[in-house]
C-alpha cells in the first residue's frame, strides 16, 4: 500500500494541483500505510476523498458532525441520492458522514480509477452546495408584497426578545391608515417602507425593525389570520403596555374605517401595488442586521440613498472581516449630515460631466445607480485589489534628468497607507472596502477645502479658494465651482490652486451676467450645461500638467466686462458688490499678472489700490 500512496501523492499533484495528499502510518508498522487521505477542492481536510481498507470513501469529520453543517451534509446526501456507484455507510455509530464508491481499489490503477471518478461525482456537488449556502449568506433587500409577508405559509414571523413592546399611538396609526386608504382611492401603488428581517437557524423570520407596522398591519387584518397559528397576533405580548396598544389600535382601526370601504381596501392592500422593501439578514449576520436598525425611522419610511448605498457595499466585505464592516458602517454613520452635499451635489455630477454629459436620465436613485459596484461580486478577488498601469501610488512628485540618467523625485512619506492608494473621482465603482476608502478619501478632502477648520490652519492656497466659494452668492454656481476645485485638487494638489480657482470663478460668472434679453435668474440645468459645454472637467482629467489646464482654463474667460453696456442688471449688482469685495481683500495673493488682469478687466476694478501694495 505504501507503493501505492507515493503514485498516488504524484498522480493527485499533477492531476488535481492545490490538492494536499496525507498518508497514515500504522503505530506498529512504520514502514506501512493504513490510509491515505485526498483534500477536495476546498483545502479543507474535515472533508476528505480517503482510500480506505482498499476502497475509495468521502469523509466528513470534524466540524461537519457540528449541528450548523448538517444542512451542509444533508445537501450532499441529497444531491448523490440514485447515484448507483455510492453507498452511505456507517462510521463510528455515524450514519452519514463516509460515503464508499463501488469500484474496487486493491492495484494502482484501480486506486486511480476509483479516486478520478469520486472526485467526478462528489466535486461538482460540494461546489454547488457550497455556492448555493454563499447565496443564503448573502443580505438582500427585495420588493415584497404584503401577502407574501403576512400570508404566507413558508414565512414564519417572530418576535425577539430584544423587540421592545408594541407602543404605536393613535397618530401613527392613523398616519398609515391615511396614507394607504389614500393611495387606494387613487388606485397608486404604495411602498410601506423598509422593514429587516433575520432568518434564525430553524427558519423563523425574526423582525429587527417593522414590529410597530407588521403588528398594526396583522390587526388590520385580524379576521383573516385568527386561523393562523403562526401570525403575528398570536404572538406573546406579556406586557401590560403592548395589550393596550393592540387593543386600542384595534378601536382606531374600527373607528376610522365605518364609513369606508373596509373590503376592497383590504383586497388593495393584499395586491401586487402595495409593497414592502424587506432587508434579509442571513443567519449568521444578527451583528450587521444591527448596523441597518438606525437608518429607518418610526414611520418605516424608505432608506435614503446612502442607506442602501451603506447596505450594498456591506455586502461585498467577506463574512470573516466583521470588524471591518463595522469600523466602515460607523465612519459611513458619522457623515450622514454630509452624505447628499459630496455625492449629489459634488461628485456624482463630476462622474456626469466627464462622461461628457449635463445631466444624465431621471427618477429615483440617481445617486445610488451611480456608487453601486460596477463589477459583480463573482468577479471581485476579495483578497487583493489590483491596479491598473495607469493608478499607481501617489509616491513621486516629479522627475528630471541628471548626467542623462533620469531621476524621480519622492514626495515626503504619508503617514497614513491609505492616503497612499490611488483614487480618481470617476473611477469605476469596486464594491466593499474599495468603495468606503473612496468615501472616506473625498468626505476628507472635501472638509479639507470647504469644510471649518478643526486643528492646523488652512494653507493660503486652500483658504482663498475656500473664502472665494463663500463669495459666490448662487448654490448652483457655487456647487459647481467646488466641483471643479475638488478635481482639481485631487489631481495636482496646492500647486496654482489660487489661479485655478479665479479663473473657474471668472468663467462661471459669466452665467451671472446675462446680455440684454437674457435670463436673468439661473437654473441649475443651465450651469450643468454650461460647464459641460466648456468642457472643463475633460479639460482637467485630460491635462497632464497643471499648467497646461490653467492655460486651457484661462483662454475660455471671455473679454466683455460685466458692467459693460448690453448686460442686463438686476439683482446681478449684490453679487458683483459681493465679488469686488472679495477680490479687494483677496487679490494681492494673485501673483499670476494675466489672471489679475482679466479680474480687473472684467469686473471694471480700480487697480491703483493693488498697485500699491
Amino acid at each position: 500500500m505504501i507503493v501505492i500512496g507515493f503514485k498516488l501523492r504524484d498522480y493527485i499533484v499533477e492531476k488535481y494541483p492545490n490538492r494536499k495528499v496525507v498518508g497514515y502510518v500504522s503505530p506498529r508498522v512504520a514502514a506501512e500505510e493504513r490510509y491515505v487521505q485526498v483534500s477536495t477542492f476546498l483545502d479543507d481536510m474535515d472533508i476528505h476523498y480517503e482510500l480506505y481498507q482498499n476502497h475509495v470513501e468521502l469523509h466528513l469529520e470534524g466540524k461537519y458532525h457540528n449541528a450548523e453543517n448538517q444542512e451542509f451534509v444533508n445537501q450532499l446526501h441529497q444531491q448523490s441520492a440514485g447515484i448507483p456507484s455510492l453507498s452511505w455507510l456507517s462510521w463510528q455509530e455515524k450514519e452519514r458522514f463516509r460515503c464508499q464508491i463501488d469500484m474496487p481499489a486493491n492495484s494502482w490503477e484501480e486506486v486511480k480509477a476509483a479516486f478520478d471518478a469520486i472526485i467526478a461525482i462528489f466535486d461538482p456537488i460540494i461546489e454547488k452546495t457550497k455556492k448555493n449556502q454563499n447565496m443564503e449568506n448573502q443580505v438582500t433587500l427585495e420588493a415584497r408584497t404584503l401577502n407574501s409577508i403576512l400570508f404566507n405559509d413558508k414565512v414564519k414571523l417572530s418576535l425577539p426578545k430584544y423587540q421592545r413592546a408594541y407602543e404605536w399611538k393613535k397618530e401613527h396609526v392613523i398616519a398609515l391608515l391615511d396614507d394607504t386608504y389614500e393611495a387606494f382611492v387613487s388606485k397608486k401603488a404604495y411602498i410601506l417602507g423598509t422593514i429587516i428581517l433575520h432568518q434564525t437557524e430553524d427558519k423563523i423570520y425574526d423582525i429587527v425593525d417593522g414590529q410597530q407596522r407588521l403588528v398594526t398591519l396583522s390587526i388590520l387584518f385580524k379576521d383573516k389570520l385568527k386561523e393562523n397559528k403562526d401570525s403575528l397576533l398570536c404572538s406573546v405580548f406579556d406586557n401590560l403596555k403592548s395589550q393596550y396598544y393592540i387593543q386600542n389600535t384595534n378601536k382606531i382601526i374600527n373607528n376610522y374605517l365605518k364609513n369606508k370601504d373596509r373590503d376592497n381596501y383590504l383586497d388593495y392592500l393584499q395586491s401586487d401595488k402595495v409593497k414592502f422593501s424587506v432587508l434579509y439578514i442571513p443567519t449568521n449576520q444578527l451583528s450587521l442586521a444591527f448596523t441597518f436598525f438606525d437608518s429607518l425611522n418610526s414611520k418605516g419610511m424608505l432608506l435614503s440613498d446612502y442607506d442602501l448605498l451603506k447596505a450594498h457595499h456591506l455586502m461585498f466585505i467577506p463574512e470573516n472581516q466583521e470588524n471591518l464592516a463595522r469600523k466602515h458602517n460607523d465612519e459611513w454613520q458619522s457623515k450622514d449630515d454630509k452624505h447628499n452635499e459630496l455625492f449629489e451635489k459634488i461628485l456624482r455630477q463630476i462622474r456626469v460631466w466627464s462622461r461628457g454629459h449635463g445631466e444624465e436620465g431621471g427618477g429615483e436613485r440617481l445617486v445610488y445607480n451611480e456608487f453601486v459596484s460596477a463589477i459583480d461580486e463573482k468577479d471581485l478577488d476579495k483578497d487583493e485589489h489590483v491596479l491598473n498601469r495607469y493608478m499607481q501610488p501617489n509616491v513621486f512628485r516629479s522627475w528630471n534628468r541628471e548626467n542623462d540618467q533620469i531621476v524621480l523625485n519622492m514626495r515626503y512619506p504619508s503617514q497614513n497607507v491609505e492616503d497612499l492608494i490611488p483614487m480618481e473621482i470617476p473611477q469605476t465603482i469596486e464594491g466593499g472596502d474599495a468603495f468606503f476608502l473612496y468615501a472616506k478619501r473625498y468626505h476628507k478632502m472635501y472638509e479639507l477645502l470647504f469644510g471649518e477648520p478643526t486643528g492646523e490652519k488652512k494653507s493660503s492656497a486652500i483658504h482663498y479658494a475656500d473664502e472665494l466659494s463663500k463669495a459666490i452668492r448662487n448654490d448652483y454656481l457655487r456647487n459647481a465651482y467646488k466641483a471643479i476645485i475638488l478635481l482639481y485638487f485631487d489631481k495636482f494638489g496646492e500647486q496654482k490652486l489660487i489661479e485655478l480657482a479665479t479663473c473657474v470663478e471668472l468663467l462661471l460668472s459669466t452665467l451671472r451676467f446675462p446680455k440684454a434679453g437674457g435670463q436673468t435668474f439661473i437654473r441649475q440645468s443651465r450651469v450643468k450645461q454650461y460647464v459641460n459645454e466648456q468642457e472643463i472637467i475633460p479639460v482637467i482629467l485630460n491635462s497632464s500638467y497643471l499648467s497646461h489646464a490653467l492655460s486651457q482654463l484661462k483662454h475660455k474667460i471671455g473679454n466683455t466686462p460685466f458692467e459693460a453696456e448690453g448686460y442686463t442688471k438686476n439683482s446681478q449688482d449684490n453679487y458683483k458688490a459681493d465679488m469686488e469685495n472679495f477680490y479687494n481683500r483677496h487679490i494681492h495673493v494673485l501673483h499670476n499678472d494675466s489672471i489679475k488682469s482679466q479680474v480687473n478687466h472684467l469686473y471694471q476694478r480700480n487697480q491703483k489700490q493693488d498697485n500699491n501694495e
